[in-house]
């Protein structure tokens, strides 16, 4: 591999997607950019994922990580890259046509940005489970940027993860700046690194979709977990920053609670219906608590707290 440093290293975080990551590293090198490395973690993956990755491009580069979260994978990427600017997609996503180019091109218009990123698109499998063709999926294509989402958008991620990871370009020091992606959250881990870097960095949205996220049962944001990275991630902001920009702006607040509120609220009713109710029953509170205090939710709490108490008999033995 030459060992000039590339304009461009993309990060790629793999496991277990042999069945999607031709398609996506496919979509890496029909970009037109040729200057570039990518840096393939396989997190313990059990399925031909590396070896799919190692046989596609001599520009690839596969490191081995012990299936430590997508969080952990990046920062092992990002640590071994060789260029100060990172992008990222996952092993089972897509790029869309003129990513690069339309974000490389403005970093050179505006070469004090440290953050660049667009639109992108939900990618549904049809009725046979069969994803459709890219080029079939509408998009948009425009010109500029989208200047609600652009600046210091602090207020605005409190409100929505408008930054999705696999739309991004960033310069190396905002990862340094913000020390890397926290996995303590499990899921999450990209939208809490957005958060934290708008407090140093503004953003740039393009106007423009820039990838295609594929939604698929093995995907992480289908897994059920205890812990509810949203409302984790969110309050950890809120109690260290408040609701107002680096800027001085000052968010929503009651827009920001009433979110608070409906995250709670829906990991609840997840957790009541396919979890542990016990959890549920907790973050029916939490959502009280913020402000959805409406008789479905009170009624969902009274509900999750009997279905969570010991059955007859239960513990009588101890």
């Amino acid at each position: 591999m030459n060992s000039a440093k590339p304009l461009l290293s993309v990060i790629v975080p793999a496991f277990n997607c042999a069945e999607f990551i031709e398609e996506s590293l496919a979509s890496i090198f029909s970009q037109g950019v040729d200057d570039i490395e990518v840096v393939v973690v396989d997190d313990g993956s059990t399925d031909a994922t590396a070896d799919i990755a190692a046989a596609f491009d001599p520009r690839i580069r596969v490191l081995n990580n012990d299936h430590g979260g997508p969080a952990a994978a990046r920062n092992l990427a990002v640590t071994n890259a060789r260029s100060d600017l990172l992008a990222f997609l996952d092993a089972d996503d897509i790029w869309l046509p003129g990513k690069l180019s339309a974000q490389l091109q403005y970093l050179a218009g505006h070469p004090d940005t440290r953050i660049v990123y667009g639109g992108f698109r939900l990618w549904h499998a049809d009725a046979s489970g069969h994803f459709p063709p890219a080029a079939s999926i509408d998009r948009s294509v425009q010109e500029g940027i989208t200047p609600e989402l652009s600046g210091w958008i602090y207020p605005e991620l409190l409100l929505d993860s408008h930054i999705h990871i696999i739309t991004a370009i960033i310069h190396r020091s905002v990862f340094d700046k913000v020390n890397g992606f926290d996995g303590s959250f499990g899921k999450g881990s990209d939208y809490d690194f957005w958060i934290r870097a708008s407090r140093h960095f503004p953003a740039y949205r393009l106007n423009r979709d820039l990838a295609l996220y594929r939604i698929h049962a093995g995907g992480i944001t289908k897994r059920v977990t205890p812990i509810c990275a949203g409302y984790e991630l969110l309050n950890r902001a809120i109690e260290q920053w408040g609701c107002a920009g680096p800027d001085g702006r000052q968010g929503d607040e009651p827009r920001i609670y009433q979110r608070l509120a409906e995250i709670c609220f829906n990991h609840a009713h997840t957790h009541f219906w396919q979890g542990d109710p016990a959890v549920a029953a907790g973050f029916f509170r939490h959502a009280i608590h913020f402000g959805r205090g409406n008789i479905k939710t009170r009624l969902y709490a009274i509900a999750a707290t009997l279905k969570s108490l010991p059955t007859r008999g239960q513990g009588a033995s101890a």
